[in-house]
């Protein structure tokens, strides 16, 4: 008898007779790959050893009786993010004692998947090794394998539809009344066909008329893309207008605002929300009534006015003592003027700690 390596359409056959193959597949005497045309395994199959232990976690039966029969496919389509024997080949047995190993083998790993829409390629080489790392025994198994296996990712594109639904779940939880128009998103988001969970998070837009937000899609809880969108709103919310005209240079306190409920696409990008961020303030130009406040026309006024008398506190860790200055520059709390000494015409920077009064430090 002699050994016979055929390739019919790319597929690799080896098996002991190509009259045996052909007569029943599932009492072939398969061998491993040869290295090349100058390098034929030996005539007669392995004897086995009695004193070595099974390589794989099931039984088989004699080499001489492969009734485990295991048949590759050229292309493959896969879903999860693993590639193992079940999606590449048909393993069968005609006996129900091999349920058990023929499931074995169908799980095993033999490589991770490529990313959703993407495909690679496996050699029969590549799926052998890797069934060995398994746990499987290639010697006890008949098996047909093309000499390449090609395996794409299965992959579905993200629709608008999605991130809308994402978008006003975002709304719903944090109390915005807010409408969408309309969406800005890139075309073809690639993700598995397994069902996702998209992450809506607002980000600072730098485009007027429309607001920013980077959608983080899951799968299993696993983060597998992320990408931006630029949604146009219509949103109500209650904002700070003015209850009666203010003029210009009038500081803003809390009987000159009332809460209007307003459309927020209708108002400049700059308008204050809410009214603990500008009572106190100062306006730069006059405002009607229930206009909004833009934050372009609203300053915190100075607590000393250049030219203005003021109190001058000196203070070290022994000394406290006080004189009388004239002020050369205005200055807001906080802010570092000068001041000239009315006694000693000296002229010294301080500190605008409240209305009327710089301290000095040392």
């Amino acid at each position: 008898m002699k050994i016979l390596i055929s390739s019919i359409v790319g597929v690799l056959i080896l098996g002991l007779g190509a009259e045996q193959s052909r007569a029943d597949p599932f009492n072939q005497k398969f061998i491993p790959v040869a290295q090349s045309a100058g390098q034929l395994p030996p005539q007669s199959p392995p004897q086995a050893n009695p004193r070595s232990p099974p390589q794989a976690p099931w039984s088989f039966p004699e080499a001489t009786q492969r009734t485990i029969s295991i048949i590759g496919r050229e292309r493959a389509t896969v879903t999860r993010a693993e590639i193992r024997v079940a999606d590449i080949a048909d393993v069968n047995s005609r006996l129900t004692r091999d349920d058990e190993a023929v499931i074995a083998l169908q799980r095993i790993l033999i490589s991770k998947s490529p990313g959703p829409g993407e495909q690679i390629t496996l050699s029969a080489q590549q799926v052998l090794e890797a069934m060995k790392r398994g746990g499987a025994d290639v010697n006890k198994v008949g098996y047909t394998l093309p000499r390449i296996i090609i395996v794409e990712r299965a992959a579905r594109s993200v629709g608008e539809e999605e991130v809308r639904t994402a978008l006003h779940s975002l709304f719903e939880r944090t109390g915005r009344e807010a409408e969408i128009r309309t969406i800005q998103m890139p075309k073809d988001i690639r993700v598995a066909p397994q069902a996702i969970e998209i992450e809506p998070i607002e980000r600072p837009s730098t485009r007027s008329g429309g607001d920013a937000f980077q959608m983080v899609v899951k799968q299993d809880g696993q983060r597998v893309a992320s990408f931006d969108v630029q949604a146009t709103l219509e949103e109500w919310r209650e904002m700070p207008v003015a209850r009666r005209p203010l003029a210009r240079g009038s500081v803003i306190g809390a009987a000159d605002l009332v809460m209007a409920r307003m459309n927020m696409s209708a108002l400049p990008r700059d308008a204050a929300n809410n009214d603990s961020g500008i009572v106190g303030l100062r306006l730069n130009q006059e405002i009607a009534p229930g206009e909004v406040f833009r934050k372009q026309h609203l300053f915190i006024p100075p607590l000393v006015e250049a030219g203005q008398r003021v109190s001058l506190v000196y203070r070290s860790r022994l000394l406290e003592a006080s004189a009388v200055g004239i002020a050369l520059q205005q200055g807001a709390k906080g802010d570092v003027v000068s001041v000239r000494n009315e006694n000693s015409k000296k002229v010294v920077s301080g500190v605008v700690t409240e209305s009327g009064v710089v301290e000095v430090r040392p």
